[in-house]
C-alpha cells in the first residue's frame, strides 16, 4: 500500500518545523520521469491502535542510497521493495529501450527498440535489433519505410532484409503529400483505394445526398437523397424522394398525415400519390399515426391513420376487467 504524507501548515508553525518533518516532505514528491509515483510504501495491515509505524520499502524506480529512496537514473529501473534501513541498493537494470554498453544503460538509436530487463551488470553489452513501427530491415539496419508505407513494429535486425506496405486510403480520403487524408470539399467524396506512396489525388465524386449538375455536387432538396458516387464529369444525375414523400410540381412534398408512400419516387418526372396508412393487429390511431395497443389490450387490424383516433378497448387473453381496466 502507498503511503500519502499531507500537512496544512498554518503560517506561525512553520518556523518550528524541523529538518526531519522537510524531508518527510520531499519524500512525497516525484521525479519528473516518474509521474505520480511515490518513493516509499508500505503493505496494508498496520493497526492503527498499536505503535507507530513508517513508510520504509522504496517504491518502484527507487534504489536505497545512505538510507532514502532514491529515483533511478534515466534509463534505469528497480523493482519496488528495498528497504530504505537496510543496506544501500543500485538500479541496474536497463529500461525499455534502452540497451547495456560498457555497463552502461544507453538508449537505443532512433527505429529500434529493446525490451526492458537488460542487466547493465551483466557481462555482455546488448542491442536494439528490433525495428520500431514503420521502419524496415535493410541490411540488418532499422530503416525508415518511404512516405506513404507502412510497417509493423517487431522486424529483426538480425535477420533477413524485409519490406514496407503501401498505405492504402480508405473511402472519402484522398493522398495529399504522402498521407490519407478527409475530403474537405463539402458534398465530395473519394473511392478507397488510393495508394499512399503516389501522386497526390482528389475527390471527386458525389457524397452521399448529392447529386451531379452542370459538372459539380450540388446537394439534394430536403426530401430527397441520393447515393454516394455520382461523377460530375459525366451526365447529370437528379435525387429521388425519401420514404413517405410524393411528388408535387417536380418537389418532394411530406405526405399528409395518416397516409404514407415508398422510397424512390422521381421529382423529375410525373406527380406521384401517397397511400393511406392502415394500421395492423394491435394497432390503434393516435394523431394520424399507428400506436401500439398497451400491454392487455387488443384491436382488429384496419384502423384508416387519417381518420379519427381510436382505441384499444378489449382485453386480451388471460386479462380480466378490474375497475373498466384490463388487468
Amino acid at each position: 500500500m502507498r503511503c500519502r504524507v499531507s500537512f496544512t501548515l498554518v503560517y506561525p508553525l512553520y518556523l518550528f518545523l524541523n529538518l526531519s518533518l522537510s524531508l518527510s516532505l520531499s519524500h512525497t514528491y516525484t521525479h519528473a520521469t516518474h509521474t505520480h509515483t511515490l518513493r516509499y510504501m508500505r503493505d496494508a495491515g498496520d493497526d492503527r491502535t498499536g505503535a507507530n509505524t513508517t513508510c520504509d520499502v522504496c517504491a518502484e524506480n527507487y534504489y536505497v542510497n545512505s538510507g532514502v529512496c532514491t529515483i533511478c537514473t534515466t534509463g534505469t529501473t528497480n523493482l519496488a521493495g528495498d528497504d530504505s534501513q537496510g543496506a544501500d541498493t543500485e538500479c541496474n537494470i536497463c529500461a525499455r529501450n534502452y540497451y547495456v554498453s560498457s555497463g552502461s544503460c544507453l538508449a537505443c538509436e532512433t527505429g529500434t527498440t529493446n525490451p526492458s530487463g537488460d542487466d547493465m551488470k551483466g557481462i555482455e553489452n546488448t542491442t536494439c535489433d528490433i525495428c520500431d513501427t514503420d521502419y524496415y530491415v535493410l541490411n540488418n539496419v532499422c530503416t525508415k519505410c518511404a512516405n506513404g508505407t507502412t510497417s509493423s513494429a517487431g522486424n529483426d535486425a538480425t535477420g533477413s532484409n524485409t519490406i514496407c506496405d503501401k498505405i492504402l486510403c480508405e473511402k472519402d480520403y484522398h493522398v495529399q503529400n504522402n498521407a490519407c487524408v478527409p475530403c474537405s470539399n463539402a458534398g465530395y467524396g473519394r473511392p478507397a483505394g488510393d495508394d499512399a506512396s503516389g501522386n497526390d489525388t482528389t475527390c471527386d465524386v458525389c457524397a452521399e445526398n448529392y447529386y451531379a449538375s452542370s459538372n459539380s455536387c450540388v446537394q439534394c432538396d430536403q426530401g430527397s437523397s441520393n447515393d454516394w458516387g455520382d461523377d460530375p464529369s459525366l451526365a447529370d444525375t437528379s435525387c429521388v424522394c425519401n420514404a413517405n414523400y410524393y411528388v408535387l410540381g417536380n418537389n418532394c412534398t411530406a405526405c399528409p398525415d395518416g397516409k404514407n408512400n415508398t422510397a424512390g419516387d422521381d421529382p423529375t418526372g410525373n406527380n406521384t400519390e401517397c397511400e393511406v396508412l392502415y394500421c395492423v393487429e394491435n394497432e390503434y390511431v393516435l394523431s394520424n399515426e399507428c400506436t401500439q395497443c398497451p400491454n392487455g389490450y387488443i384491436r382488429a387490424a384496419g384502423d384508416d391513420a387519417t381518420g379519427a383516433n381510436t382505441s384499444c378497448d378489449l382485453c386480451a387473453e388471460n386479462y380480466y376487467v378490474l375497475s373498466g381496466v384490463c388487468t
